[in-house]
């Protein structure tokens, strides 16, 4: 009869504490964060208003949904006439760092030409794990809450970058149900823009 109460005691106490891990994990916040930033989205609309911008298609899935470190996205983008080439394959884990704050690390991936179209591919990833990615340091977005949606940035001058002669680069975003609204730039080292857009973000739309 002992045994059987100790037996019950310490599934009684397994039980609490499966219950209480699941409940920790719950974020509706940033499940919702991240189901803001998965799906397609093009900036067609604002291309055909304004010359200046090109029109981009964005796609971003989620992989590796069973792990519990964040919401890790497999994104792609690329322009309108080279659907087959993009310019741009990241994978960003979106969670909170240990102060709570909301945060989407960007990774880089190893021989991302292998990769080209794996949105399209649930099990593209099965065979890479988060330790094959490279961490681009300093390039992390840090986001808050913003009305109905989010908004986020970079840290100035963290994130490093060479593209066209640049010394770093930056990111702003804005984020909501429909639409994603993304600013990237790069500057050099005497802190004149070398690249990205020079009028206001690019404007995504959720198709």
């Amino acid at each position: 009869m002992k045994k059987k109460l100790i037996l019950f005691i310490c599934c009684f106490a397994a039980a609490l504490m499966s219950l209480a891990l699941q409940v920790e994990q719950e974020d509706p916040e940033l499940d919702r964060l991240a189901a803001h930033l998965t799906g397609h989205f093009h900036s067609g609309a604002q291309a055909a208003a304004d010359s200046s911008y090109f029109e981009i298609h964005l796609h971003s899935e989620r992989i590796w949904p069973m792990r519990r470190d964040g919401h890790w996205l497999y994104v792609e983008q690329a322009a309108a006439g080279s659907l087959g080439q993009p310019y741009r394959q990241r994978v960003y884990q979106v969670m909170r760092d240990s102060a709570n704050q909301l945060v989407s690390l960007v990774y880089e991936l190893p021989e991302p030409q292998n990769y080209i179209g794996a949105y399209k591919k649930p099990g593209a990833f099965e065979q890479l794990s988060p330790r094959q990615l490279l961490l681009r340091k300093g390039c992390e977005v840090w986001i808050e809450p913003s009305g109905n949606g989010f908004m986020g940035e970079t840290q100035p001058g963290a994130c490093g970058s060479s593209l066209r002669g640049a010394s770093y680069a930056t990111s702003m975003v804005r984020i909501s149900s429909d639409s994603l609204h993304s600013w990237d730039r790069g500057y050099n080292h005497t802190n004149q823009q070398v690249w990205g857009a020079e009028k206001g973000a690019y404007v995504f739309v959720r198709q």
